[in-house]
């Protein structure tokens, strides 16, 4: 499924209220809170790469960017990181996804701007992964040296396998009722 076939309006000519945007925020940003927490129930030696994640919050993030507008989907992501630090991780862990989420929404823009209907929501997911994994790699590399450079090949590996497996699913959600109802439930009048 091709992004441009998923019928939105992003170029801000649908109005709706404030508050109708920003319970909907609400909602993705506690979908995304739990995903990350799910996460991390997920035993380490299913993915053995150390601080590696699936990365399904991302999920939550291509959609907000792409189905409801960059800053909703930056507020998003930047909120479910501030929390999700302070309640199962720490500065580091702050440090590190703040950095990877900056790379891989540099990337997400990138596709919707510049490669518009490009590439699949499977694309984007890989794409984003890749940035967010290289993004925690740069911060890795001025925190605890350049020896941790060497996981750059693993790290690509496992984002494009962890980014076919979240683009399956927003594909799938994408053509389910779930963010539909999202959609339909912004660009409600009154």
């Amino acid at each position: 499924m091709r992004i441009s076939s998923f019928n939105n309006d992003v170029s801000g000519k649908n109005k709706f209220s404030v508050s109708r945007r920003i319970a909907v925020c609400g909602i993705l940003t506690t979908a995304a809170l739990m995903l990350s927490y799910i996460e991390i129930l997920i035993p380490p030696f299913i993915m053995p790469i150390p601080g590696f994640k699936l990365g399904l919050a991302n999920i939550v993030t291509v959609y907000a960017v792409f189905c409801i507008s960059d800053i909703d989907g930056a507020a998003i992501s930047f909120c479910r990181i501030l929390i999700s630090s302070l309640l199962f991780g720490g500065v580091m862990s702050f440090l590190f996804s703040v950095s990877g989420a900056a790379m891989s929404f540099l990337v997400i823009l990138l596709f919707k701007y510049i490669l518009k209907g490009r590439f699949s929501w499977i694309g984007v997911s890989v794409a984003s992964a890749t940035a967010h994994n290289i993004g925690q790699l740069i911060s890795a590399i001025f925190t605890v040296g350049i020896g941790v450079a060497s996981y750059l090949p693993w790290l690509i590996l496992a984002a494009v396998i962890s980014g076919i497996f979240t683009g399956i699913i927003l594909c799938f959600l994408m053509k389910k009722s779930f963010f539909k109802s999202i959609n339909r439930e912004l660009h409600k009048t009154g």
